[in-house]
């Protein structure tokens, strides 16, 4: 008498499985061939969107220091912006050290053309607001320089962050900001 064979309940999934598996290459080997023909036809198209997406107006930025509470930020090319708007600007034209000049910088305007900045001890003013008090030298030990006081020229800005460790227009390494260094104004998103 022979004793059949009884497939357990745990190796029915297992063949299931296998033909599933089966089914999905094939499927995935016809699709994968589409998506190739389809991505090699349009190439233009995407290449056209990606070149759109990069150029946009608007795009958000992370920021990963201190120097500013925002963390995420979108970012608006082009727009118009004032006295208390966060600003993304190239670093690259201040006297900053070049390490730091690797990624543009998010400060706050605090200074319009026409305000006069003033200077009383180390303390730096903008009109009659205290912006903050000046160091004299880096956490690295490296003199730092007060910014001249006078009458912020046309086409520049006064730009601080919220720390008083924030290397900014305070101090004559960075100096104020030209217009054309603005790269875009920034909304705080969180």
């Amino acid at each position: 008498m022979t004793t059949p064979v009884l497939v357990g309940p745990a190796e029915q999934p297992l063949r299931q499985g296998a033909g599933r598996l089966r089914v999905w290459r094939q499927r995935f080997d016809h699709n994968g061939r589409r998506l190739l023909h389809h991505l090699a036809e349009y190439a233009h198209c995407y290449i056209l969107a990606m070149a759109v997406w990069a150029t946009t107006l608007h795009f958000v930025a992370f920021n990963v220091t201190d120097s500013v509470p925002e963390h995420v930020i979108l970012l608006q090319r082009g727009a118009a912006f004032g006295r208390g708007d966060l600003v993304m600007f190239d670093s690259r034209a201040t006297g900053a050290p070049a390490a730091l000049n690797i990624v543009p910088w998010l400060k706050r305007v605090k200074g319009m053309p026409g305000d006069t900045v003033s200077v009383r001890g180390r303390e730096v003013w903008v009109n009659d607001t205290l912006i903050g008090i000046a160091k004299e030298r880096t956490g690295r030990g490296k003199p730092l320089h007060i910014a001249a006081p006078g009458v912020i020229p046309p086409g520049h800005y006064f730009v601080s962050g919220n720390l008083e460790n924030s290397l900014d227009s305070r101090y004559a390494e960075v100096g104020l900001i030209r217009h054309e260094q603005i790269r875009a104004r920034g909304v705080g998103l969180w």
